[in-house]
């Protein structure tokens, strides 16, 4: 059996704000990272340390993510916040993995384990791949490496390392190796075993991530009736008619919104806001915008592109398309060149062209991380 200390009482401050918290696709970076190690065979627990400050906002995501972790509080270096973990270890062997460090594979965790029980330490590592200097003085980089974590001890070994310890050291490798001249076995890590630290960091992660994409289309008409007010894309326009329906009819917003919907698998607008529900009689469309504008963010899911256009004999309306794309972008919290809006006529042929109805349709492309 075997404990996992996952150190993530770091203060972020190279990166600005705090790492743990980060979206990684679906999910916050600390998850990630956890789910490492959580299936793993033999594993006893996760010991994840963090600050103080972090508790509140941490047990709500591991009850979000229905984890059962211990937790420890960090110290002033990693090496006191280790320690602090370290004394809730019960297992014959601990793994010491960073918190930010949310890319490593599960086979190398298991590789550093095997050589573990051979050798009594054993860690992740990388090769240096460039040119390397001190001082401007050239070193054999075949000789260098990059100390990556996890880093694995027999529990005694590294207790016994901590109980003798009389300085501060970077990581757990260097205080056995310093304090009981034990090396640990290096094992090569098999893909970029990166921590988050800098910005540039995080985004190279955003960009190694799987997504998917998903389209969806929708065309709404209604017919036009005198002394109803017009509304499209959020506006009232003035005009003498405007469209029957039980909501305000704004066929634009109808358009968009079930267009999202059916990208997402979420059925069509009549059976997510039924036209025989009074709730919705004579409702401004921007609840269904703003409605759906949730759901894309509890699917974590972003819009790539969203086109649109509205059919309209009269009146004439490419005014408003600016006003419009502004409101529409601002309730899909999206930037608004995602948004691109048209407008036409029928040329006086059939329902629309000859002034009796308005419709719209909408296509959208949404980006889904997976």
């Amino acid at each position: 059996m075997f404990d996992v200390i996952i150190v993530a009482a770091g203060s972020s401050k190279r990166f600005g704000e705090n790492k743990l918290f980060l979206e990684l696709g679906s999910k916050p970076l600390i998850i990630k990272t956890i789910e490492i190690f959580k299936d793993l065979q033999n594993l006893n627990q996760i010991i994840l340390v963090i600050k103080k400050e972090d508790e509140q906002e941490i047990k709500k995501l591991l009850e979000e993510y229905e984890l059962d972790l211990v937790i420890a509080f960090g110290g002033k270096t990693r090496l006191e916040s280790v320690a602090n973990g370290l004394k809730k270890v019960t297992s014959d062997y601990v793994l010491v993995h960073d918190g930010a460090r949310c890319n490593t594979l599960a086979s190398d965790v298991l590789e550093v384990l095997d050589n573990l029980k051979k050798h009594q330490a054993a860690f992740l590592m990388s090769d240096v791949p460039s040119s390397l200097y001190y001082e401007d003085q050239l070193i054999d980089r075949s000789k260098a490496y990059f100390s990556e974590t996890p880093q694995g001890f027999k529990t005694e070994l590294l207790k016994e390392a901590f109980s003798l310890k009389t300085k501060d050291y970077p990581d757990e490798v260097s205080l056995v190796l310093d304090v009981l001249k034990v090396k640990a076995k290096k094992v090569k890590s098999s893909n970029n075993n990166l921590k988050v630290t800098e910005e540039k960091d995080y985004e190279y992660l955003i960009q190694g991530l799987n997504k998917t994409y998903l389209i969806g289309e929708s065309l709404d008409i209604h017919p036009l009736a005198l002394g109803k007010s017009l509304y499209l894309g959020g506006i009232k326009i003035p005009y003498h008619s405007g469209a029957k329906a039980h909501s305000d009819g704004d066929v634009l917003l109808h358009a968009i919104t079930e267009a999202i919907l059916g990208a997402l698998g979420k059925g069509d607008l009549g059976s997510n806001f039924s036209d025989q529900d009074p709730k919705y009689k004579d409702i401004s469309s921007i609840y269904f915008l703003e409605s759906v504008s949730k759901t894309l963010k509890e699917e974590k899911t972003k819009i790539v592109n969203l086109d649109a256009t509205i059919y309209l004999e009269k009146p004439q309306i490419n005014s408003y398309l600016s006003e419009m794309q502004e409101l529409i972008a601002h309730t899909l919290d999206v930037d608004k060149a995602k948004i691109n809006l048209k407008a036409t006529h029928f040329e006086g042929l059939g329902f629309i062209g000859e002034g009796k109805g308005v419709g719209a349709r909408a296509i959208v492309l949404l980006e889904k991380y997976i």
